[in-house]
């Protein structure tokens, strides 16, 4: 079974030890707590998530948050489930808690290709930290030659999640290309379909075709704002109470432990 997930992640630490994990997050907390101002490029869930929590547990500090479309969220990482009202307010709340939103801007790239302090317009942009949130990729580098990949660097599966060509391998999660939205609820049911998918191929029985997924997303900002999107009222978007409710003030922590028995 290949789950390689995916790489580039702002804030992501590769360490694999918990005192570890802790020393990277209390050093990034002190890099915030130090800088005068932050530029975050990128207004995906990343992007507006990080900006969120700087401006909520850093009042006061200069956030500016950078995105190439003209509103955040509007990538169409759902298909057009992302327009309109949803991003609008997602907007509206990361202005309204401080943040400020540069919108329909590029950022330029040095050489070496980080970002530079000025835009592709010449809007001078600089700051003491810059994180790019501009999107992940998928950990798939060591798979190329060995197994089929998408353009985009994807697993190619079936509707089984088998791999392509491959029918004893199976993929999953954040580097499968399933097509579908990239959340902890649709990993988490890939793996029942995967475990399920094993035991029927073992046993010799027909598998299972993975169902899509309903477009569901909270994107906090901060811990007491936020909106989202649900699926079961024909994409309806929810504002800050439901989401800081539901996600702002444990971000599914609780809940994930809780299905692990932890």
């Amino acid at each position: 079974m290949l789950a390689p997930g995916n790489g580039g992640l702002v804030g992501k630490p590769t360490h694999t030890t918990l005192a570890a994990r802790r020393a990277f997050f209390v050093a990034e907390a002190a890099r915030i707590g130090a800088a005068k101002s932050i530029l975050i490029v990128g207004g995906g869930p990343v992007g507006v998530e990080l900006a969120g929590e700087i401006v909520t547990d850093f009042p006061g500090k200069k956030v500016l948050l950078v995105h190439s479309g003209a509103s955040l969220m509007d990538s169409g990482m759902a298909g057009d489930s992302f327009a309109g009202k949803f991003s609008g307010n997602i907007t509206a709340a990361a202005r309204s808690a401080g943040v400020k939103v540069l919108t329909n801007a590029r950022m330029t790239r040095t050489a070496d290709g980080v970002f530079g302090g000025t835009t592709e317009s010449g809007e001078d942009v600089s700051a003491d930290l810059v994180y790019d949130c501009t999107g992940s990729r998928p950990s798939t580098a060591f798979l190329q030659g060995n197994i089929p990949l998408s353009p985009s660097g994807y697993i190619k599966v079936e509707k089984t999640l088998q791999v392509v060509g491959k029918s004893n391998v199976f993929a999953l999660g954040d580097a499968a290309d399933t097509g579908d939205l990239k959340q902890g609820y649709t990993a988490r049911d890939q793996a029942a379909l995967v475990c399920a998918n094993i035991e029927a191929a073992l046993a010799k029985r027909g598998l299972k075709a993975l169902k899509p997924a309903p477009v569901m997303i909270f994107v906090s900002v901060g811990r007491k704002a936020g909106v989202g999107l649900l699926p079961m009222c024909g994409g309806c978007v929810v504002g800050s109470g439901m989401v800081a409710g539901i996600k702002s003030k444990g971000l599914f922590i609780n809940d994930t432990r809780k299905d692990h028995g932890v």
